[in-house]
């Protein structure tokens, strides 16, 4: 397995292990929970291999390769604005009724703000705390390391409503350094089978074909 899949497994996993209910970790099996019971604390994190450089000045074909790796973290926090969805489509609510409303996702936009800030918050210290500089990799045999690793950028997104509830994303970027060993792929194994071919006026028969069948 080359290091940035492993490395991205090891990020899942940690991520996995610090949830202590403030959010859940995409990719990584849970026990089934409603959307209803858990709306406000049922943020989530989910890890992407990004993009990568390999430099070619880094190492020869056959490798070692310095990868540049980047991994994006997705954080997903939503909250509802109770009650007021069938006031702005009723056409026959006023005008009062409608700000009401409104402010009501202003509300939840805010609240969903604070759950994807408060989310933000908890992740970097997962990731950036020094215990976990090698995301577990340490703890492999033989023990491997990774170098040049931080967090390099945080987005917000715009919050997007949607029915009654508010949804806001944020994406986070991890870059970090490993060697990507070459290792080859292995190949298909082929039978040989030559086959000469009956040509009028050549007696020596000479002319053949060789073809390669798996």
């Amino acid at each position: 397995m080359m290091n940035f899949r492993l490395v991205k497994s090891k990020i899942v996993a940690l991520l996995a292990a610090e949830e202590a209910g403030r959010y859940r970790t995409i990719g990584y099996q849970h026990q089934r929970e409603s959307a209803e019971e858990n709306l406000d604390s049922d943020r989530s994190v989910q890890v992407f291999y990004q993009r990568g450089t390999l430099p070619k000045s880094t190492g020869g074909i056959s490798g070692p390769h310095k990868h540049n790796m980047v991994f994006m973290l997705e954080l997903t926090a939503s909250k509802v604005a109770e009650g007021q969805l069938d006031v702005l489509e009723n056409p026959a609510s006023t005008p009062a009724q409608i700000i009401a409303a409104i402010q009501t996702f202003q509300a939840a936009s805010s609240l969903a703000d604070d759950s994807v800030d408060e989310l933000i918050e908890i992740v970097y210290q997962i990731i950036q705390d020094a215990r976990n500089i090698d995301f577990g990799l340490e703890l492999e045999v033989p023990p491997i390391y990774v170098s040049s690793r931080n967090i390099e950028t945080i987005t917000k997104h715009q919050p997007l409503p949607k029915g009654d509830v508010v949804t806001i994303t944020a994406a986070m970027e991890i870059e970090c350094t490993m060697d990507e060993q070459v290792l080859g792929e292995t190949g298909t194994d082929y039978e040989s089978t030559d086959t000469v071919l009956d040509i009028k006026g050549d007696d020596v028969e000479k002319t053949g074909v060789l073809v390669n069948e798996p």
